[in-house]
């Protein structure tokens, strides 16, 4: 089963979203407690869907840390204690 060329564009254009947010969240992570537990997500091979729904939280958690919140819920993906 063979993806779409329009499939391709738009998992290439999540994957650069993903990108720019995981960028974002290490930098606001570097600023505030460096013992605080944040969700890391790893790496697999996901649908468009499951790249949507990442790049959704990952906006979730940034526009908290922005606003001074600490995240309630790690993002999917394997953590360690």
């Amino acid at each position: 089963m063979s993806a779409t060329p329009d499939e391709h564009v738009a998992r290439r254009n999540l994957l650069a979203q993903i990108g720019a947010l995981e960028r974002e969240l290490g930098r606001l992570a570097t600023l505030g407690d460096p013992h605080s537990k944040l969700g890391i997500v790893g790496r697999r091979v996901l649908s468009t869907a499951d790249l949507e729904r990442v790049r959704d939280e990952l906006f979730a958690v940034i526009y908290g840390l922005r606003a001074g919140d600490v995240p309630h819920t790690p993002l999917p993906g394997p953590h360690e204690d």
